[in-house]
Parts: C-alpha cells; sequence; structure tokens
C-alpha cells in the first residue's frame, strides 16, 4: 500500500504475509524422472535369489545384469526443508487402446531410498537442491520380470499387474 508516494509498513506487511500464503500452499515437493541415467541405472553383477530356488538362502544367490528405476525427490523451496518425506507408490496405469487406464492397484506402497544402508524406508528430510533418489522398479536377466521395490514382504513381484508387455504409468506421493 502506498501512502504519499512511500510504501506503508502494513501494506509491506500485508505483501509479505501474501507471499508467505503463497508459499504454503505451493507444493515443495517434485518427483523428477526420465529415461536415461541417472534415472535409470545400469547394475552389473546385482545379486538376487535364483529364479530356480526363489527361497534360496543368501550364500545360493546369483550375480546377473539388472536395470533400475529411481526417480529423484527434489525439494522445490529453497529457504524451507521438507520434513519427514516418504514416497508411495499410489497407481498403475497401462495403456490400452491409446489411453492409460488404471489396473486396480489397491493400497499404496511404501518406497524405499536408493542406495541407502540401513533406514531405507525410515523419513528423510530433504533441504533445497539435496538429492535423494527412490528405487521404483528393477528389471534383470535372471528373472526377466519386474520387481517392484516396496517394503518387504510386499517387495516381490507383482505377476498381475506385469506378466505381460505394456507401456505403463506410475504414480508416486
Amino acid at each position: 500500500m502506498t501512502v504519499g508516494g512511500r510504501r506503508s509498513s502494513a501494506g509491506a506487511n500485508l505483501s509479505a504475509r501474501a507471499h508467505r500464503l503463497e508459499e504454503e500452499r505451493t507444493p515443495s515437493l517434485r518427483i523428477i524422472f526420465e529415461p536415461r541415467p541417472p534415472w535409470v541405472e545400469r547394475v552389473e553383477k546385482a545379486v538376487t535369489q535364483p529364479r530356480s530356488n526363489p527361497a534360496a538362502p543368501l550364500n545360493e544367490w546369483v550375480e546377473t545384469d539388472s536395470r533400475w528405476f529411481k526417480p529423484q525427490i527434489q525439494n522445490t523451496r529453497p529457504v524451507k526443508t521438507a520434513r519427514q518425506v516418504r514416497v508411495y507408490l499410489t497407481n498403475v496405469e497401462m495403456m490400452k487402446n491409446g489411453k492409460y487406464e488404471e489396473v486396480g492397484f489397491g493400497t499404496s506402497q511404501l518406497l524405499r531410498w536408493s542406495n541407502q544402508k540401513g533406514g531405507e524406508f525410515d523419513p528423510k528430510d530433504i533441504s533445497h537442491l539435496a538429492r535423494f533418489q527412490v528405487d521404483v522398479l528393477s528389471v534383470d536377466a535372471e528373472h526377466q520380470r519386474i520387481f517392484v521395490k516396496w517394503r518387504p514382504p510386499e517387495w516381490q513381484v507383482n505377476e498381475k499387474l506385469f506378466d505381460a508387455p505394456s507401456q505403463d504409468r506410475k504414480t508416486a506421493e
């Protein structure tokens, strides 16, 4: 507000408050994914249970090449840290006749943070410009199937969703 050619403190306070309200309504996190590195990572000699014996003990697991799909979570607010962030797979859609259709995904599933030693499913505080990725899918030469990376014991091949080749779209929140 301008009074006599000078901006009043009430007007400045109102403007600052409006800016804060706008910032509070703006989503602070965004999910970034492109079909190339670092979002798609090839891992040579990944260790996995053998296809012939999924219950094999760890010392009988096999090495195989795999490809991992890892969206990045970014905090878009430069002055605020996003607190207690977790990422969930909330929906899966498949392309049918040129349109995406829901496939009856069911309950949201907590995804794990990439490249963590312990605390893979714990909430994270994400400051501006920090880079965190979540593991969503992997495929490997041993199983030739899609593995969805949600919390065990649900971390498994979801054959009902991914048993046929398709173009699909996943939603994470």
